[in-house]
Order: structure tokens, then C-alpha cells, then sequence
């Protein structure tokens, strides 16, 4: 293969893994993943040229598999790219930090809690000595290690970084940007957990009022589900109903009736009317 040839097929590739990065930012999942998969294809066939562009490849085709649910797969992309990222970038770059959040969140989906905790931590680690401690980027390391956190039963730790992420979005973002419903959203199921229900409650009040003026059904009936299971551990089961069959109707109508999502609210639903 002529150096032209070679040049030429790895500009194509570059433009397919720019075309399915695009894809996955706008949550086409399954597309990104096609494109993306040409791309490695086409890439494997050519010498390598001591850049990250294959890495690169590797790690969206490892997200594009965490969106889809497959963490297995996922895991063993972020794996795979991990020692070129560190080979081109060095072991205290964004990139690696990127790749130990990448690596946390497949093992949260594998159930590997005190793991994904560790690339968390490795992930903050790098940041905050790069970034500094109020960086935006910052508070999605602090809601993972919150996550990490809550799944293992570390209720007050997934508090303390849930209320760490959220100090840090309300600086940057200002407390009506849709990331701090989601930030509520988390303190409230802590809080829940915890059987601080009235915290809760405000919790998801919060979410409530931010996700109400948002264009974002899904989340908004999620803060919706929250409310209702919250009302329903308290015993109002009116205002349970309430919340739950609004979060069931949007739900349906986004998701469709068999979505296991949907499946699970209106199970939930059934539950507290019976």
C-alpha cells in the first residue's frame, strides 16, 4: 500500500470516527456504533502512526456500549485504549483522567462498585491537580464517585460528593440549569435511602421546579417517579398516585408501553394502588 493510499484511507476513517462521534453526542447510539465499528475496520488495516486516532475510535465505540447498556463490551474498549492514551499523553493528562471515569462507569454497570470507585478517585485525582478543585469538569467526578459511593451503601460519602458536585454546577451553571435537577435528584435518593424523607421531598421539589421549564421529558418524568415513590414511603398514597401516573403517562408515551422502563413504573403504580 502506497503511502498516498495510506493517507487517504486514514483521512476517510478520521472523518467516520468524526461522524460517529457526532452521532453519539446526539444520543444515536446504535448509528454511532456502525459508523464507528468502519472506522476501527478500516483503521486496523493501516500502519499505526503514533497518534490516538484508534484509540480515540476505541474509547466512542466503549461509550456508545455504555449507552447501549453493554459494559462488558465496554469495559474491554476503554481497557484496549487505555495504554495509548497513556504511551501519546502521559499518565497525568485529561485524557487518562477521561479514561479512568470511562473505566469507573463500565464497572458501575458490572456491578464492580469498589473498582469503579477507584478509577473515580484516579480520575479526580488528575483533574484536580491539572484543572483545580472548581472546575466544571470537576462535578461530574464528584457525582460519579457520589454514585459510586451510594451503590455501595456509603450513603453520607455519596451526600458529601453529591453536595460537592452540585457547590460547583451552582457557581458555573447558576440553580436552574437542568444538571442541577439531576444533581437534586441524586441528594434526594440518598437522602431517601438514608429515611430522611422530608429532605428528600425538598430534594425532588427542587429537581421538580428546574425540570418543569426544561425540554426533557425523560427527566422530567423521572423527577416525577421520584416524587411518587417518596409520597408513597411516606403513606400518601394520593399524592403518590399522582406523581406515579404522570411519570407512567409520559413514560408511555416516550418510551412505549413495552420500554422496561415503563414496564417497571407501571408495576410500581400497580403496586401502590392495590
Amino acid at each position: 500500500m502506497t503511502q498516498r493510499l495510506v493517507d487517504t484511507q486514514r483521512s476517510i476513517a478520521l472523518r467516520i470516527v468524526q461522524s460517529g462521534a457526532q452521532a453519539l453526542d446526539e444520543r444515536h447510539s446504535a448509528k454511532a456504533l456502525t459508523s464507528l465499528s468502519i472506522a476501527l475496520a478500516l483503521l486496523e488495516r493501516l500502519p499505526d502512526d503514533g497518534t490516538t486516532i484508534k484509540a480515540t475510535c476505541q474509547t466512542l465505540l466503549g461509550r456508545c456500549c455504555l449507552d447501549l447498556g453493554e459494559f462488558t463490551f465496554a469495559l474491554e474498549w476503554f481497557v484496549s485504549a487505555l495504554p495509548v492514551h497513556t504511551r501519546c499523553d502521559g499518565e497525568q493528562s485529561q485524557s487518562i483522567a477521561a479514561a479512568h471515569s470511562d473505566i469507573g462507569s463500565a464497572l458501575l454497570g458490572l456491578e464492580r462498585y469498589d473498582e469503579a470507585l477507584r478509577h473515580f478517585r484516579r480520575a479526580m485525582s488528575i483533574e484536580e491537580a491539572i484543572l483545580g478543585e472548581s472546575n466544571p469538569t470537576l462535578a461530574r467526578r464528584w457525582t460519579n464517585l457520589g454514585v459510586g459511593h451510594y451503590k455501595t451503601g456509603d450513603l453520607s460519602s455519596a451526600v458529601h460528593c453529591y453536595t460537592k458536585a452540585m457547590t460547583i454546577d451552582r457557581t458555573t451553571l447558576g440553580d436552574k440549569h437542568p444538571a442541577m435537577a439531576t444533581k437534586w435528584n441524586n441528594l434526594g435518593l440518598a437522602w431517601k435511602q438514608m429515611g430522611e424523607l422530608d429532605l428528600a421531598l425538598s430534594a425532588f421539589t427542587q429537581a421538580l421546579d428546574i425540570d418543569s421549564t426544561a425540554c426533557d421529558p425523560a427527566a422530567f418524568a423521572t423527577t416525577l417517579y421520584n416524587l411518587g415513590i417518596t409520597w408513597g414511603a411516606c403513606g400518601n398514597l394520593t399524592s403518590a398516585i399522582d406523581f406515579l401516573d404522570e411519570s407512567y403517562r409520559i413514560r408511555h408515551e416516550c418510551l412505549g408501553a413495552n420500554h422496561p422502563i415503563t414496564v417497571d413504573t407501571a408495576a410500581v403504580l400497580r403496586q401502590v394502588k392495590s
